[in-house]
């Protein structure tokens, strides 16, 4: 059985425990590691209903990642916007 973090907690505890630990292991790692919790900051993303909470994490990764001098956080940024692509997108 696979269940999602996202179904089983709520959208506070995720904000406040979860999406902090993703964050972490993104600016902190291995590339394959860094990868992985760009792709759970994104789903945490995805199902956040909450507008503004949405767009905080936006502008952390863009402060954080995209304007960074450190070219693996640009990278980590890059591979981010490459999970945004494929989690938002309609098929």
């Amino acid at each position: 059985m696979h269940m999602h973090v996202h179904t089983v907690h709520a959208a506070l505890q995720i904000n406040e425990h979860f999406l902090p630990m993703a964050m972490r292991y993104m600016a902190g790692g291995v590339a394959p590691v860094r990868e992985a919790a760009a792709d759970a900051v994104v789903v945490f993303m995805r199902h956040n209903r909450k507008q503004a909470q949405r767009t905080d994490i936006y502008c952390k990764l863009l402060r954080e990642y995209a304007r960074a001098k450190s070219h693996w956080r640009r990278m980590t940024f890059i591979d981010a916007c490459h999970h945004v692509v494929r989690r938002f997108s309609t098929k």
